[in-house]
């Protein structure tokens, strides 16, 4: 029996060895190295599984539309691309007041989107998709040159559908959703990465599972003239952005532990030690909070940039983004951003940073562990009497100057097509 090696690791071997892991993660005092092993060791299995299947996995254009469409494709492909001016790109994701939501629109809004599925839009789950929404689908598809989401497809047969009908497949990644085991990673065709972090995290699972995506890394932009700048002068008030972020419970050893992504629990204990200070937090869940009397809290505005009317330094405690668009769109309105010193969060050029004191293992959800950063409440509180009363103006100005610079879409809108394009441009197009 063969030792794993990096590039083909022993199916066997990594199935014994993460057993043997697991048993000593189920202890008490497992160390993170442990269950971070367990984890790769478990991603190596799935993804020599997903690998062994790939040949053997249903067609559902089969199921639906039939060996006619199959008959007609290479004649449907060159039509496409002979007659057509430019390549039509279809996005797939949600239209909502989240995170993922505000990135797909402003998609639509900077880059010739043709088309836009919406999972609000179908009646029905992936697990129970009509005939006739599956049409649907196969309709939009055939379409398109490039389909284009982020973070998740939200059916996983939907890239090698694209592929089979000669479709370029484009994803921009969050890195914390996602694991070589995932089925779909293995038919995209070009990963453009938000973050740094996440180019660095997909470039190792390249290397060492082999994948053929194209990788490129694109800061990720914002419409920085949708965010009015105002000059910040002294830092008199906090402002936090906790958005739609609730408790997530974490389920280890049988005992059940919860935790914010956001971090605001530390932003309140820091409240109630500064009670001098005044803070505003932004939050759309519809749970109470107990908060110290120099706290404010606000719900929902109409426009993102309504977060950043009030208040002088924004204060976002993340223990893992994404992106973390509040963390950009603070500075594009002229606020300095503290926040914790942890890729990626750091690479948004903040204006102070809470060290890391250690780290905690979450289960963001089944078998995906990530070692978030842990800060100590001292920290956090040293670091905001640091800033409170000070003078922010130069502070102030930096923070525009960093987002129109590096994170604006007239900035980078023509490399970000030319990626998304590729090879998808049509062939014979007419001037």
């Amino acid at each position: 029996m063969s030792e794993p090696s990096e590039r083909n690791p022993n199916q066997v071997v990594a199935s014994l060895a993460h057993a043997m892991v697991a048993r000593r993660v189920a202890t008490n005092d497992a160390p993170v190295e442990y269950v971070l092993a367990a984890e790769r060791l478990a991603w190596i299995e799935q993804f020599l599984e997903t690998s062994d299947s790939l040949e053997e996995l249903p067609n559902s254009e089969g199921d639906v539309l039939g060996t006619a469409r199959r008959g007609c494709r290479w004649i449907q492909n060159r039509w496409r691309r002979t007659w057509r001016m430019r390549p039509r790109i279809g996005l797939v994701g949600p239209n909502n007041q989240k995170g993922l939501g505000h990135l797909n629109r402003d998609l639509m809004k900077w880059l010739p989107i043709a088309d836009w599925l919406t999972p609000e839009s179908l009646a029905a789950t992936a697990e129970s998709l009509s005939i006739r929404e599956r049409r649907r689908i196969q309709g939009f598809l055939s379409r398109l040159d490039v389909l284009l989401f982020a973070e998740t497809p939200f059916f996983d047969w939907l890239p090698r559908e694209a592929r089979t009908l000669g479709v370029r497949v484009v994803c921009v990644p969050n890195w914390e959703w996602l694991h070589p085991g995932l089925r779909w990673l293995h038919d995209v065709d070009l990963m453009i990465c938000p973050t740094w972090r996440a180019h660095a995290t997909l470039t190792e699972w390249r290397e060492r599972f082999g994948f053929r995506w194209e990788l490129r890394c694109c800061p990720w932009p914002i419409d920085v003239a949708a965010i009015p700048f105002r000059q910040r002068e002294v830092c008199r008030r906090f402002v936090f952005v906790n958005g739609t972020d609730r408790n997530h419970p974490q389920r280890r050893d049988g005992s059940v532990t919860a935790v914010r992504r956001k971090g605001i629990e530390w932003l309140i204990d820091a409240a109630r030690r500064l009670p001098h200070v005044p803070f505003l937090v932004w939050t759309q869940t519809d749970e109470s909070l107990d908060v110290p009397g120099n706290v404010e809290i606000k719900g929902s505005v109409p426009m993102n940039a309504d977060l950043y009317r009030d208040g002088d330094v924004c204060v976002q405690l993340s223990r893992w983004e994404g992106i973390g668009l509040p963390l950009l769109e603070c500075q594009a309105a002229g606020m300095p951003l503290i926040t914790v010193d942890e890729a990626p969060m750091n690479e948004h050029h903040p204006f102070l940073a809470v060290p890391v004191a250690d780290r905690e293992l979450l289960e963001l959800w089944p078998r995906r562990w990530i070692a978030a950063p842990r800060v100590n409440p001292d920290d956090v509180v040293a670091t905001l009497a640091k800033c409170f009363g000070q003078d922010i103006s130069q502070a102030s100005r930096a923070s525009r100057d960093f987002v129109e610079r590096e994170h604006s879409w007239h900035q980078v809108r023509s490399q970000l097509l030319e990626w998304i394009i590729g090879d998808a441009v049509p062939v014979g197009r007419k001037s």
